[in-house]
């Protein structure tokens, strides 16, 4: 039997998981705010299943780059891969941070495994104890990653409390992708597509090439121009 890194086990059990639910995530705010009739919104529809594997490797990037670190899952998590489904992961990792309750990282992997599981809520919790450890330290990514676990609440929505957050998280890094985007969103779901479209391109300009963001911003692009 082909054995794989526990690493990589767990990953693609994430990204199985994300990007069955990546074309609802993206769809959602745009048909709840009926920004798309529906041919359009039909076209989206095929469009983004089209890219489904690109959304994947998307994925994976978050969980490495851009925005995050490599996950040291293989030091924290030493159990057989065939024994550990993605509810499992919880429960071990929930354990661990029984144990260690200040492991920042532990944190921000439980909440990354939740928002996996569609439990943003409780991904929400996980992230606030993180940002709590960092004794008023904060961080772009979790900022980001504490908008995005509200959006799923939220129907993919953003509101003023979400704004904050991308705010503040481009204040610390005006470079963050996914704030960049998220940031895109929300002026796109306020109807100002032209400001919207105007980052999104510049985050397409900045991907390289033939890299999942830019095939991935393309597609986005290409249904709102």
């Amino acid at each position: 039997m082909l054995e794989l890194p526990f690493q990589d086990v767990v990953l693609w059990c994430l990204l199985a998981l994300m990007s069955a639910a990546a074309s609802y995530f993206v769809l959602r705010p745009l048909l709840k705010n009926k920004l798309m009739d529906k041919s359009s919104g039909s076209l989206a529809f095929i469009a983004v299943v089209s890219f489904l594997p690109g959304l994947a490797l998307i994925l994976y990037l978050m969980l490495g780059s851009p925005g995050y670190s490599d996950l040291p899952l293989e030091d924290r998590l030493n159990v057989p891969p065939e024994t550990l489904p993605l509810e499992g992961l919880v429960v071990q990792l929930e354990q661990r941070l029984k144990d260690n309750p200040d492991d920042t990282d532990g944190w921000l992997m439980l909440a990354r495994t939740r928002m996996a599981l569609g439990e943003a809520d409780r991904a929400e919790d996980a992230l606030l104890n993180a940002m709590s450890l960092r004794q008023g330290e904060q961080s772009a990514d979790i900022l980001v990653m504490l908008a995005e676990s509200r959006l799923q609440q939220q129907d993919g929505l953003i509101v003023s409390g979400d704004e904050t957050l991308i705010n503040r998280a481009l204040e610390i890094n005006p470079n963050h992708p996914r704030g960049l985007y998220l940031r895109g969103l929300s002026l796109l779901q306020q109807g100002d597509k032209t400001k919207a479209l105007v980052i999104w391109d510049g985050l397409h300009s900045a991907a390289e090439p033939d890299s999942p963001w830019q095939i991935f911003l393309r597609a986005q692009l290409s249904l709102h121009q």
